[in-house]
């Protein structure tokens, strides 16, 4: 296991894609009759491989290679015998066309057998520690999140449009169908056709797994069943990404693992990590982009600047709202040069200066590509957005109202409502329809998941709760002096939570409908409330704690536990 645990701990990203390729190996379909060669030969493989380079590894190495050997092959032969017994169970489900709740139960089976193994291995090594807890966390929500991408349907999914008999058929599928088709952009208009405003980035990487599936030999029709592992992928991630976030802003302990519950748990990513359009891929890259620039903050490495330019222009090449972290990054940029000017060190500023323009001659095509393109051949504004709705998804209520309106009916059903989907009226408060559709997104818990035994009403409180304990964290933590949170930190948060959070109450206002209240245009408020509520959680729990502060970090750690039970419950 040495090569592997090595892998594992220098090249998370790489080990999460490989979890990621076996999980699309195993469950994807290749055939109509549901489990094909393919699902049982590469997902024996990609066991069998990692193990085979491991025992190369201890022999080549001459240490400890006879140790344990026995034990390790026995290990291999028990997952490859454990995962193809998940295959036959997948393959004897019944299921319709296009696969829709066939393996539900063989996830859960499979998630309860990992999870139970895990907590027993745990318990006998005795080696309960909080990296051994986030690894666990983790795995369990991925195991709702494949639940979650394999239990539900094509039609509630964001503009997706699904695959039809039509030339070209809106949506983000005919986007990705268009794309498939001709290798190029759609060389007209945009406009005419839903979503083909968008950069092409995360179309373009749909377009090649058809492509790639339908080369293997998987008939189109059952390949676009598979799109939503991608998003799925970009999810998984930016989990590794979060967990690097947290390390590097100081959380450690109780703090850190509370703030990646919250991550892992939130619904919102269940939704996102199974949408095939372009939202997910968006926030992956909004968060490298925020966190490479606070990596670019310790160690100002010419790499490190580049990577952010590579970052920030891939999310703009997916979709527009990530130009949101440039804001953030251009004040992290400007103190850096304003704290060497301060200093004196003048050839140091014209090396940062130097590195900034790189950054621009990197970013500036990647990011005004697709903007500049339609406006000067098709006259398309920068940034468009399609304005027109239909009157059915319209908020006919005053500005005024739609602030600071929070009358008790709107709480009387959690769910987001729109009378599209037979909701009572059409939600209007942007603050509580950021929490609706963190929950419930638009519709989904109305058609899917019925209020059983109130578990949706006890979900959604307990968000609302701890999106109040991150708020307050956050401005006592912006009010005093720490050493977790120095001042250019703090500055960088604060902005960054401004202007997400003003740019989605401006965007609401501004089109007033529904459709833009939903939560993924302000995805990165989760990310950060999540942190602080984490934050508070790990300066109530520190060693020279008063008693009523322990217990006020009990108290957060159990609203945090109960929010995950809950949202396992509602969602499985």
């Amino acid at each position: 296991m040495e090569l592997i645990t090595h892998c594992i701990r220098k090249h998370p990203m790489l080990s999460t894609f490989y979890l990621w390729l076996w999980l699309f190996f195993t469950f994807a379909r290749f055939t109509t009759d549901e489990v094909s060669v393919i699902n049982y030969v590469f997902s024996a493989l990609l066991i069998i491989l990692p193990f085979s380079l491991n025992e190369l590894f201890l022999k080549k190495s001459k240490e400890n290679y006879k140790g344990h050997r026995k034990k390790r092959i026995a290990f291999t032969a028990v997952s490859v015998l454990y995962c193809e017994l998940t295959l036959f169970l997948y393959s004897i489900i019944p299921g319709d066309k296009f696969g829709f709740c066939r393996n539900a139960s063989v996830i859960l089976f499979s998630g309860i057998i990992v999870t139970a193994a895990a907590i027993i291995y745990f318990r006998i090594k005795k080696i309960y520690s909080v990296k051994k807890l986030i690894v666990l966390i983790f795995l369990v929500s991925l195991f709702f999140h494949l639940y979650f991408n394999l239990y539900s349907e094509f039609d509630v999914q964001m503009d997706l449009i699904y695959y039809c008999a039509k030339e070209l058929p809106d949506g983000h599928m005919g986007y990705i169908r268009y794309l498939y088709n001709n290798f190029i952009p759609y060389q007209g208009d945009p406009r005419p056709y839903w979503q083909f405003y968008h950069p092409p980035l995360h179309h373009y990487l749909e377009a090649i797994l058809l492509r790639a599936e339908t080369l293997a030999g998987a008939e189109l029709e059952i390949a676009v069943s598979n799109i939503k592992f991608l998003p799925l992928l970009y999810y998984m991630l930016m989990s590794v990404i979060m967990v690097k976030l947290c390390s590097l802003i100081n959380l450690k302990g109780m703090g850190k693992l509370i703030t990646l519950a919250v991550c892992f748990f939130t619904p919102a990513f269940i939704f996102l990590a199974n949408y095939a359009n372009n939202d997910m891929l968006c926030v992956l890259f909004m968060t490298a982009s925020f966190y490479l620039s606070l990596v670019w903050y310790k160690n100002r490495t010419f790499a490190n600047i580049v990577k952010i330019a590579l970052c920030f222009g891939a999310g703009m090449m997916t979709k527009l709202s990530a130009w949101m972290v440039a804001v953030p990054i251009a004040v992290i940029f400007i103190s850096a040069l304003i704290e060497k000017l301060k200093e004196k060190e003048f050839k140091a500023f014209g090396k940062l200066m130097g590195e900034m323009g790189v950054f621009l001659v990197i970013t500036a095509p990647l990011s005004l590509y697709w903007s500049l393109r339609n406006y000067f051949r098709f006259g398309v504004p920068i940034a468009y957005i399609p304005v027109s709705q239909p009157d059915y998804m319209k908020v006919d209520k005053e500005p005024l109202q739609r602030l600071f309106d929070f009358s008790a009916y709107q709480f009387s059903d959690v769910a987001d409502q729109f009378t599209m989907y037979d909701g009572a009226y059409n939600e209007f408060n942007p603050l509580v329809a950021l929490f609706k559709t963190s929950m419930f997104d638009e519709g989904v818990a109305v058609r899917n998941f019925p209020n059983i035994h109130g578990f949706n009403d006890m979900l959604f409180w307990s968000a609302v709760l701890i999106g109040i304990i991150g708020f307050i964290a956050m401005i006592f933590a912006f009010c005093r002096k720490s050493k977790q949170l120095d001042m250019p930190m703090k500055v960088f948060l604060g902005i960054l939570y401004g202007v997400i959070f003003i740019t989605y109450y401006v965007f609401c206002l501004k089109f007033p409908h529904v459709c833009t209240q939903n939560i993924r245009y302000a995805v990165p408020l989760i990310v950060l409330g999540a942190y602080f509520t984490g934050w508070a959680v790990q300066r109530f729990m520190r060693d020279n704690a008063k008693e009523w502060q322990r217990v006020c970090g009990a108290l957060i750690c159990g609203i945090v536990t109960f929010y995950a039970i809950c949202g396992g419950l509602v969602y499985d």
